[in-house]
């Protein structure tokens, strides 16, 4: 289990930040063209 956190910290620390990043972008945007729309 330590060694899958190790990996996971490793490996999926910038892939997460980028992803949370991407996402928020991604509802922000929906939200403005929801606002746009509706």
């Amino acid at each position: 289990m330590s060694s899958i956190f190790t990996h996971l910290r490793d490996y999926g620390y910038d892939t997460a930040i980028r992803t949370l990043v991407v996402l928020s972008f991604a509802v922000v945007l929906y939200a403005i063209l929801e606002g746009w729309l509706w």
